[in-house]
């Protein structure tokens, strides 16, 4: 027997009323679920201390706790509307209190929800210490690793802005760092200078804000590239006053470094030496070349010279 179109739209739409009457009988039933939701610790309020009091421990951010209600309200939940608040009664900096936590004390954001708190499954408890209020500038140290790519250099040291960072928390956490690094940062085959705002990792176990939470993170990467220089001049170092002069006085260096920086480097910016204790040596002073972050000597012709008059 062959059926027509008509004929499967009322099947269908009998299908469809049959489907929306069970959803709305299995909705109306009553069920339990545990949700995860925000902790709120509050310190003492201003008028009722002389001092500025935060928490200092480190506390949970979630409490599990069961509800329940009618499955469309369950459904229709959103665990960010509730929190659990919990108003310290410390009043003094290094005061403890436990407190036993309870369904009273979870409020609801989103009122058209219809749903009950039943128990507290963790933590049933918490302890909280209070703190007096303190600030500390401390360094920010970078934590990057850093890989430049084949035939180029990094050109100077990583540059962090600002350098410090103020730490806004418990007094008795802030004397305790010396200082904060940035989020870690891999960087592989980098050929161009590198410009980022990084965040500021804060210490862990603590309560502790950072301001700003970003700093800037910079550094500056060039090809590599060689230049040589003529006529460097040669210093004398602990010729104790003598006047000492060097044959020859000035020669010839090789640098390699970033190719906008060697190719731009004068022999009056190169620092060369030799350390006259040494004097009594037969075969003539070894000339030194003062380190320098930016580029690297490689050769030096000479690479001795001789005391003149010896």
């Amino acid at each position: 027997m062959k059926r027509n179109f008509s004929d499967w739209l009322v099947i269908g739409g009998a299908c469809a009323l049959a489907v929306l009457l069970w959803f709305h009988a299995v909705t109306e039933h009553t069920y339990q679920k545990e949700i995860d939701i925000r902790l709120q610790v509050d310190a003492v309020p201003a008028d009722l201390s002389a001092e500025k009091l935060l928490v200092a421990n480190a506390l949970p951010g979630k409490v599990r706790v069961l509800v329940s209600g009618r499955g469309k309200d369950l459904l229709s939940l959103k665990e960010e509307d509730f929190f659990l608040r919990v108003q310290s009664r410390g009043t003094t900096p290094g005061s403890v209190y436990s407190y036993r936590l309870s369904p009273d004390q979870v409020e609801n954001a989103a009122p058209g929800v219809d749903v009950q708190i039943r128990k507290i499954v963790e933590p049933r408890e918490l302890e909280v210490e209070i703190d007096k209020r303190g600030e500390r500038l401390v360094d920010v140290e970078p934590a990057l690793s850093v890989e430049v790519a084949e035939a180029y250099r990094q050109v100077g040291r990583v540059q962090v802005e600002p350098r410090q960072v103020n730490l806004i928390g418990p007094s008795k956490h802030l004397g305790r760092i010396g200082s904060v690094r940035t989020d870690t940062l891999v960087l592989r085959d980098v050929r161009d200078a590198i410009d980022l705002q990084v965040g500021i990792r804060p210490p862990e176990g603590m309560r502790v804000e950072v301001s700003p939470p970003q700093v800037r993170v910079y550094f500056d990467v060039q090809e590599l590239a060689e230049n040589s220089l003529a006529e460097v001049p040669v210093q004398v170092h602990h010729a104790s006053g003598r006047h000492v002069q060097l044959e020859p006085s000035r020669v010839r260096v090789r640098v390699r470094g970033g190719a906008a920086i060697v190719g731009r480097l004068k022999p009056d910016q190169l620092y060369l030496f030799v350390d006259y204790r040494d004097a009594s040596t037969l075969d003539g002073l070894v000339v030194q070349a003062r380190p320098d972050s930016l580029f690297e000597v490689i050769a030096l012709e000479p690479s001795r010279v001789a005391v003149a008059g010896r």
